[in-house]
Formats: structure tokens, sequence, C-alpha cells
């Protein structure tokens, strides 16, 4: 089961809150809200061809944890991705300060384009570092954006580390009307954000 995400009408308090709260902000304030907290930059080295239906596969492993769950959408979107090669590149790592939807998130990230920057095998090689590559390994949740070459649609992506100590990896489809993102998530993208400069380098 996947924890990094809830349920709209369970926050609606929060929402309410925040909403309130910023409701009495002058502008300048509300437009600098800060929604991520930079964690961490990881290097990735230039990566040879990438098979996403031999790298995900439940019963097998990532970074020496096993696959336990992989969701259908994933299944369908992602599975038949094939990268011939990638270049050297370093994938961004944040954390939601706040409870959040797609929309917010996205515009926090820079927008669409800059937010689904990131690719397949990134995603894989970070879980493969676990905690060195900025992944939670709890029961929090992590989670890219990334656009299906099946559908063309924009989903996230995300993964966990389940009681049972294995990697649980999904997709859900973006916006989605009744689903946020909760405060702590870790976020991951290929190009810096309005967070700022990256506070640590991981995953050397």
């Amino acid at each position: 089961m996947l924890h990094g995400w809830i349920r709209r009408p369970a926050s609606w308090a929060f929402c309410i809150g925040i909403i309130a709260g910023l409701g009495t902000m002058p502008a300048s304030a509300r437009d600098g809200f800060k929604r991520l907290e930079a964690q961490a930059s990881v290097p990735l080295a230039a990566g040879e061809r990438f098979v996403a239906a031999d790298a995900f596969r439940v019963g097998g492993e990532i970074g020496g944890r096993t696959v336990r769950y992989i969701g259908l959408d994933f299944v369908r979107n992602f599975m038949g991705i094939v990268e011939e090669g990638s270049p050297e590149g370093t994938v961004h790592v944040y954390s939601l300060l706040y409870t959040l939807g797609d929309a917010s998130l996205l515009k926090a990230l820079g927008g669409t384009e800059a937010a689904s920057a990131t690719t397949l095998s990134a995603i894989y090689r970070v879980m493969a570092l676990g905690e060195a590559g900025g992944s939670h390994t709890d029961w929090r949740s992590n989670l890219a954006y990334v656009r299906s070459p099946v559908d063309g649609r924009l989903w996230a992506i995300h993964w966990t580390v389940g009681h049972h100590g294995g990697w649980s990896i999904a997709a859900v489809h973006v916006p989605h009307s009744h689903l946020d993102w909760r405060s702590g998530t870790r976020v991951f993208v290929a190009r810096p954000t309005e967070a700022g400069d990256d506070q640590a380098v991981l995953g050397r």
C-alpha cells in the first residue's frame, strides 16, 4: 500500500486553514510562498541501454531491495520504454513542506515541461542508490513526473518501501482530482526549481 498521497476529503480542514492564512497575506508574500525544500543533488553517470521491462520486475531487486508490487497503470504506460543511452546528469531532490495537489506542485517545479524532464532510467538509478540517492526508504513516498509514450499524458511515478522492506511502484495520472501528496514526500526532477540551491550532494 502506498502512503505518499491522501484523499482530499480527509485533508479539507488542513487545506481550509492554509487557504485562510494565505488570504490574509499581502500579494508579494503569497507569490513567494515556499512549497519545497531542497534536499540534495544526485550526480548520475552516463547510462547504457535501459529496458524498463528488465529493470522493473516483481520479484527482482533494485538496490538490494525486492520489488514487491508494480501497479497496473505503471505497467501499461511505462513497461515498454527502452532508452538507448542517457547522458551524464544530475537529479535534484526536494521535500514537500506542505500537503499539495499536482497543480500547486507542478507550479512550484516551474511548470509541466520542467517537471517532466526526468527519465525512467534516472528514477531506476536513484532507487538503486536508496537513501544515498535521496529516496525515502520507509513508508513515505517518493515521486517524479514522467510523460507516458503510450498516451502522451503526464503521470506521477511514485515508489515506497513498505513494512515488508521491499519496493512498491505505481503511477497516477496528472492532475488527479482526488489525491494530494503528503508533506515530506520527496520529489525528483532533472532541473533546479524555485527552492534554490541544493543543500547536499549524494550518491557519489
